[in-house]
Formats: C-alpha cells, sequence, structure tokens
C-alpha cells in the first residue's frame, strides 16, 4: 500500500497567519456577499417597482384608451346629431324663406288690392270742371283768331265751288254741322258770314275735343261700327266701351274705376311713344277747320289750307288739344271714385232747356217766350260735365242693389237755328 506523502509540519506561527489570512479571507467574502445580495435585492426591488410601474402604466393606458374611445364615440354622436341640426337648420331656413318671400308676394297683393279699391282721390269736381272750361276758351279764342285771319282771303278767283262742295258734302255726312247752315255759310250776306264762320269753326272743334275727351282709342285704325261724329268707330273704342259698362255693372265703382284708370294710363303711355303723336291730333283738327273755311268761300283746297292753318295758328291748335289731353289724364286716370263725362249735342236735336244752353239767348229774353217754340240745335258751341257716382244705401255692398246718380256740373252749349233770324 503505497503511502502519502507526510507533509511538512507547519510552523504555528505560519499556521496562524494562515489561519488569519483564511479568516480575513472569509469575513471579505462574506461582505462581498452581503454587498451582492443587497445589491441584488436593491435589483430585485427596483424591478419590482418597475414591474409595478409599468402594470399601472399599462393599466392607465388601457384605461386612457378605452376613455378615448368614448370620447370618440360620444364625438361621432355629437357630430351626428350636429348634422341633423344643420339639416333641420337649413330645413327651417329655406322654409323660412319661402315664408317670408310668399308674405312678401301677400303684402304686395294686399297693397295692390287696398290700392286697386280704394275710393279715395284727391280730384275735386271744381278741378275737372276748371279743365272743361279752360278747354272751351281756347275752343272760342281760337274760332275767334282763325276767323279773323281767314275772313278776308274768302272768293276770288281761286275759289272752286266743287272744292267748297266737296267740303260741304264731308262736314254733313260726319254729323259735324247741317246742311241749312252751310247753306246759309255759302249764301248769306258778307255781314253774318263771320258769325257763321267762327260759329261753324266752333262746332267743328267742340266735336274733336269731345272726341279727344271721350274715346277710348285715338290712334288705332281698325273700324267695326259706322259713327257720324266720330266718322267710324274704331274696333278698341267700342270693345273697351263696352267692357266698361259691363264691369260697372256688375263691379264696385273702385274696381270700375281703377280698370279704367290702368287702361287709360298704359294706353297714354303707348301713346305718347310715338313723338308725333300731338302733331297728328293737330293735323286732324286743323283739316276738319280747314273744311269749314274751304266751304266758307275761303279759295285753295282743303289740304293746303289746312296747312296754312298749321303754319299760323299751330300753336293755338295745340292748346286746344293739349286741353282736352290734359282732361283726359285727370279725369280718365287720377279719379276713381266717379265717372266724369263731357256732353255734347248733336245737329238736328230739339233744343232742351233742361239739358243745353242756348248760346245766343238773350238773358232778357223770358222762358215764356220760349215755350211751345221748337227749335233745332245747328251745332254745339261748349262742351258739358256730368259727373255719375254710385249712391250704396247703408251697408249694401251690391252693385246690382246700388244706384247711380248723374249730376249736371256744366251745360252743353248750342247754337240754334233761330240764329238765321237774328242775323
Amino acid at each position: 500500500m503505497a503511502h502519502e506523502p507526510r507533509k511538512p509540519d507547519l510552523d504555528p506561527d505560519d499556521a496562524r497567519r494562515e489561519l488569519a489570512k483564511a479568516l480575513s479571507d472569509l469575513k471579505d467574502q462574506e461582505a462581498r456577499n452581503e454587498a451582492s445580495e443587497k445589491d441584488s435585492e436593491e435589483a430585485i426591488h427596483t424591478a419590482q417597482a418597475e414591474a409595478s410601474l409599468r402594470g399601472r402604466s399599462e393599466r392607465s393606458l388601457k384605461k386612457e384608451r378605452a376613455r378615448v374611445a368614448e370620447l370618440e364615440s360620444q364625438n361621432r354622436e355629437l357630430l351626428a346629431r350636429l348634422r341633423e341640426y344643420e339639416n333641420i337648420l337649413a330645413a327651417s331656413q329655406e322654409k323660412g324663406k319661402e315664408t317670408t318671400a310668399l308674405l312678401a308676394t301677400r303684402t304686395a297683393d294686399l297693397r295692390a288690392a287696398e290700392a286697386f279699391l280704394n275710393k279715395a282721390d284727391g280730384v275735386a269736381d271744381s278741378d275737372v270742371l276748371g279743365l272743361v272750361t279752360i278747354l272751351n276758351t281756347h275752343v272760342h279764342q281760337t274760332a275767334c283768331s282763325i276767323t279773323d285771319a281767314f275772313l278776308d282771303r274768302r272768293g276770288g278767283r281761286n275759289w272752286k265751288k266743287d272744292v267748297a262742295d266737296s267740303a260741304c258734302e264731308s262736314l254733313e255726312t260726319l254729323g259735324l254741322l247741317p246742311n241749312a247752315f252751310l247753306k246759309a255759310l255759302r249764301t248769306g250776306a258778307p255781314d253774318s258770314v263771320s258769325v257763321l264762320l267762327q260759329v261753324g269753326i266752333q262746332g267743328v272743334m267742340v266735336a274733336y275735343a269731345h272726341r279727344l275727351c271721350s274715346s277710348w282709342d285715338l290712334v288705332s285704325g281698325h273700324r267695326s261700327r259706322y259713327d257720324r261724329e266720330t266718322s267710324g268707330y274704331t274696333w278698341r273704342q267700342y270693345d273697351c266701351e263696352t267692357v266698361h259698362k259691363s264691369i260697372r255693372a256688375h263691379e264696385l265703382q273702385p274696381v270700375a274705376g281703377r280698370w279704367r284708370a290702368l287702361y287709360q294710363s298704359h294706353s297714354r303711355t303707348l301713346q305718347e311713344a310715338d313723338r308725333h303723336f300731338h302733331f297728328k291730333m293737330e293735323s286732324k283738327l286743323a283739316r276738319r277747320v280747314a273744311m269749314v273755311l274751304c266751304a266758307g268761300g275761303v279759295p285753295n283746297t282743303v289740304g293746303n289750307i289746312d296747312q296754312d292753318l298749321l303754319r299760323t295758328h299751330g300753336h293755338a291748335l295745340g292748346d286746344v288739344v293739349r286741353a282736352a289731353l290734359e282732361f283726359r289724364q285727370v279725369a280718365k286716370e287720377k279719379v276713381i271714385s266717379r265717372e266724369f263725362a263731357v256732353e255734347t249735342i248733336r245737329t238736328g236735336k230739339s233744343f232742351d232747356p233742361e239739358r243745353m244752353e242756348d248760346e245766343w239767348a238773350d238773358p232778357r229774353a223770358g222762358k215764356k217766350k220760349e215755350m211751345g217754340v221748337r227749335r233745332t240745335v245747328l251745332c254745339c258751341a261748349g262742351l258739358g260735365l256730368s259727373r255719375e257716382e254710385t249712391l250704396e244705401s247703408g251697408v249694401q255692398r251690391s252693385v246690382h242693389g246700388s244706384k247711380r246718380r248723374v249730376v249736371t256740373l256744366l251745360k252743353p252749349s248750342v247754337v240754334l237755328d233761330s240764329m238765321f233770324a237774328e242775323l
């Protein structure tokens, strides 16, 4: 059996030193182990703390994400409700616009109806009567002026019987002057011709002024019914007059008056669009006066005489036309509550002192002398004026139950056949 080598015996001091060193190393190791354990524990605590923090952070993050998702859902709901409210608001605004437009339309309709049915107008009877008086004055003054200017031109070598005969025939056919007057005009004594010439001119001017004041149509050339005074009634004149009478028979006066005013106003606008309109009216009036002058012995043709009249008395003839159109504008366009009409008397009618005035009447002569004597109208020397209005009893609104009253504001003045005996 082999024997292990025997260790040499240690020196006790060395042994103690080695033991002390070993104990020191052991203590150092233990210290290092304790430090390492402490570090490990601290690391474990740190890791645990970090893990706990991460857990809390993850849970908080999850909560925040859930909150965000909830808020997004609420936001989507709010946006959806907002769009719904916007649609409702847009629909309400559109409906409001329609309501506003409808209200504006209805308001305009009510204002139009109020204006259409309004009876009030600012024209007094005296205003209309004044216009007729001015018109009659222009007619009388112009007739006197023309007579004075053309009287000395009667006769002469240029006078032609056939031309005068044609003028007389035209005047009689048109119903402007009767044959008895024209015969006296052609064959009368020189001192009476001036009076007859003035009366004839005045008569045809009054007839034409009556047409200007009364006619519904001054420009149309379509004829449908013959009339002696105007030498043809236009279709528009007859049609509009018939329609107006029908409206007055079945509607209230404000409706009929407004319809008439609107028609006349717009007709005047169309007439004034023709810049030669007034000259045409003056030329027609001059031609009728020229017929009387030609019939009274003034030489030359009617066409040439009316050109002379327009040159020498164009302004005076224009005054007559303007006065008639002014009456037409006021009485036919501005008056709604009643109807005004200029009155004239046609030739051949019997004299009626209740309806007309004798231009040549002697104010000193009594009415008893005039009674029982039949006198005939030769021509009308001045326009009259009447007013017609609708009377309603109480609160009666029915047109058919209402009554109409005609008031004579001015009688037309006439020249009678009795003047022949006074010449």
